[in-house]
């Protein structure tokens, strides 16, 4: 089986059991309704708070999945940031500003198209310039048989380099396949 679900067949023709799912989902609509009962009743400024804390979690749980431990004071002044809310005058770490630029505009802008224009701004947001940074440009993926892409690991050892290589065409053609 490869390694990444993208390289699976038919990884895009999704299939489920709506007896299962649906016991589920209507569990699911139950707690979400509950929770939004409880911020309605907090008020704005408290019901703005608990947004920085849903979105906080959010990023801090997207950071571990790659196995990233972020500082939960710096991703929470970040949220606010972003929000337009106090946040606390934190130095800003440029990681996780970037991750929650990104996880904002994947949750405000869901309902939006995936373009190459808005994957490469989120890709410009998660590596900046400097040592935690993807070698990429637009005009390789355009230019090449197999698009190299080197990236280069944030952490303890900054000269860890990874190659990973998409078939030309493939970032664009997954894009069409999804939306």
């Amino acid at each position: 089986m490869p390694p990444y679900i993208w390289e699976r067949t038919g990884w895009t023709q999704f299939r489920w059991n709506n007896d299962k799912i649906l016991v589920i989902l209507g569990e699911c609509r139950l707690l979400q309704g509950k929770l939004l009962g409880r911020v309605a009743d907090l008020g704005f400024d408290l019901g703005s708070q608990a947004q920085v804390e849903i979105l906080a979690e959010e990023t801090m749980k997207t950071a571990a999945i790659e196995g990233e431990s972020l500082d939960m004071k710096a991703v929470r002044s970040s949220v606010a940031r972003r929000l337009g809310l106090p946040s606390g005058g934190l130095r800003v770490d440029r990681y996780v500003d970037g991750l929650v630029s990104v996880l904002l505009d994947a949750t405000r802008n869901y309902d939006k198209p995936l373009t190459e224009d808005r994957l490469y701004g989120w890709q410009a947001a998660l590596f900046p310039t400097g040592t935690e940074s993807v070698i990429c440009g637009k005009k390789q993926w355009n230019r090449h048989a197999v698009s190299s892409i080197f990236l280069v690991a944030p952490g303890a050892s900054r000269s860890s380099i990874f190659p990973l290589s998409f078939p030309n065409g493939l970032i664009r053609a997954r894009i069409k396949i999804l939306w």
